[in-house]
């Protein structure tokens, strides 16, 4: 179930976790850089604060002393942020910037040398032009990725219920090595076939959430009754597959598969349970490569399901 221990959120400030644009190595090299540098800045500036206050001028010491304050505050409520608020497990990190705001503001009150000065503008820059390019990369990486889900779109009927299943979130590229991004953006994308055509996507991790501002009815809800996920669970995997019991229990038929990956890469439960499925349906599209696949149900849809796919 969901839970960032304290460690966990030390260690995910400490390095910086959210500078992980892309969650690519060359980003958590950057993020390290930065944290190490301002973290050391920081604690250099209230030792020397601490030893020098008698030296300071009154109001500049006062205005530093809550500075520093304010920034160990901002890290207490990172670290103590609720993990079921503002929408799950992570949003606790988006506090990792919070304190390092308050140590840029506490490192102004610093004179620094022309070297350290040297040194903040070189690993701010260096970290600027990493993060951008490794940004550009994997946008065009994301893009490659999810063209075939507009090559599937363009097949799929109108008012039709369509379940998409991602069974490897690391897929392959053409060399076989695998393209290393921790957001899978098939989990992000599925929503895209519902843009139009009035389509039902039952793939949405994110509507176990109780922040999440939409969610299925009780008796069609697909994250317990289909991808058989727990409210709030942390691991959003798909490790089950329940098509059959999905329909019976919802009185809802699914018109189409969509799979992101291939069965024979999944764990053998979801694997048998995927190919259990398939016995009612035809595959009508397959992407160069056999990542992505789409099948269409055999015989009866619903009732509002027409062939006619968007244009």
């Amino acid at each position: 179930m969901y839970g960032i221990n304290f460690s966990r959120r030390l260690l995910d400030f400490s390095k910086l976790h959210l500078l992980y644009v892309n969650y690519w190595q060359i980003d958590r090299f950057s993020a390290v850089a930065i944290s190490g540098l301002l973290l050391t800045s920081f604690f250099v500036v209230a030792i020397r604060t601490i030893e020098n206050r008698s030296d300071m001028p009154q109001a500049r010491r006062d205005q530093l002393i809550g500075v520093l304050v304010a920034a160990l505050v901002a890290t207490a409520v990172m670290l103590a942020f609720p993990d079921v608020m503002g929408g799950g497990w992570t949003h606790y990190r988006r506090f990792v910037a919070y304190p390092y705001i308050w140590i840029l503001f506490a490192l102004a009150f610093e004179d620094f040398s022309a070297r350290a000065f040297a040194a903040f503008a070189t690993v701010g820059a260096t970290t600027a032009v990493m993060l951008i390019s490794s940004t550009i990369y994997r946008e065009g990486t994301i893009r490659e990725q999810i063209a075939p889900l507009a090559q599937a779109d363009a097949l799929i009927g109108s008012h039709c219920t369509v379940a998409a299943i991602p069974l490897e979130p690391n897929l392959l590229d053409e060399h076989q090595n695998f393209k290393w991004l921790e957001y899978q953006p098939f989990y992000q994308s599925a929503s895209r076939l519902e843009l139009h055509d009035d389509r039902v996507v039952l793939f949405n991790y994110l509507a176990r959430l109780a922040p999440y501002p939409v969610h299925f009815r009780p008796n069609i809800e697909p994250q317990a009754l289909l991808y058989r996920w727990k409210p709030m669970q942390l691991d959003n995997q798909v490790q089950k597959v329940d098509v059959q019991g999905f329909e019976a229990r919802s009185a809802m038929r699914v018109d189409y598969i969509l799979l992101w990956g291939r069965p024979e890469r999944s764990l053998p439960p979801v694997r048998a349970q995927v190919l259990n499925a398939l016995t009612q349906f035809d595959q009508i599209y397959e992407s160069s490569g056999g990542v992505v696949k789409l099948y269409e149900r055999r015989g009866v849809h619903n009732a509002l399901c027409t062939a006619n796919p968007h244009n």
